[in-house]
């Protein structure tokens, strides 16, 4: 084989192997987050996505808890109306009974 053909030969496996490499990496992982890089959607990016779906969970539970709130207030506020139209022992005389 003379230089020339070995060289030729040399120089397309190389550059096959950098191709190939090329594509291994841009259809892997990290070529999709070079991608997103590129698109301008990085980590922070996806940060933020994971963060606004945590604060809405957290709304969620807080808009929950003042339901049951205002659900508890309304039941204190009936409970009141009750004891205070109740005819009950006077005060002072309790626990005079016995």
């Amino acid at each position: 084989m003379d230089p020339f053909t070995a060289d030729v030969i040399g120089v397309t496996v190389v550059v096959s192997g950098l191709l190939l490499a090329t594509l291994v990496v841009g259809l892997g992982p990290i070529g999709r987050a070079l991608a997103r890089r590129i698109e301008g959607r990085g980590v922070a990016e996806s940060r933020l996505e994971e963060l606004l779906a945590r604060l809405e969970a957290r709304l969620g539970d807080v808009e929950r808890a003042h339901d049951r709130l205002a659900e508890v207030e309304e039941r204190l506020d009936f409970a009141e109306r009750l004891l205070a139209r109740s005819p009950g022992p006077e005060r002072g005389s309790e626990g005079r009974d016995r």
